[in-house]
């Protein structure tokens, strides 16, 4: 349980930035996918080291590549999802497809990306 509550708060900080980030550019450019594009790199960062460090602890050899894996594949079907979500204002849209990676990334980074210990 206090695994998923670090992962919970990371992921509240990385999607915060994101939508931070991406809200922002929205306001300037008016195009929700670029705006999120703009967001993610900075998320994925904060992301991946809080993960590293706080929620799973240990990273085995070729962690940042998959988790850089796992968070596009995230990000590509956030903006799949963002594509499907034009009927809505803007920013409505652009917060659901940011808010549909989180269970994605923890599962996957959980099976795949770091090393845990399953005891």
């Amino acid at each position: 349980m206090q695994r998923l509550t670090i992962f919970g708060l990371v992921g509240v900080g990385a999607t915060t930035i994101h939508l931070i980030i991406a809200q922002i550019v929205l306001l300037i450019n008016g195009n929700p996918l670029i705006s999120s594009s703009f967001g993610f790199l900075p998320a994925f960062v904060f992301s991946y080291l809080g993960h590293r460090h706080f929620t799973f602890g240990d990273a085995t050899r070729g962690s940042i590549t998959r988790f850089l894996i796992i968070s596009m594949v995230g990000f590509l079907v956030s903006l799949l999802f963002l594509t499907k979500l034009q009927s809505l204002p803007s920013w409505i849209g652009l917060t659901i497809s940011i808010g549909i990676i989180p269970l994605w990334s923890y599962f996957m980074s959980r099976i795949w990306v770091f090393k845990f210990d399953r005891s």
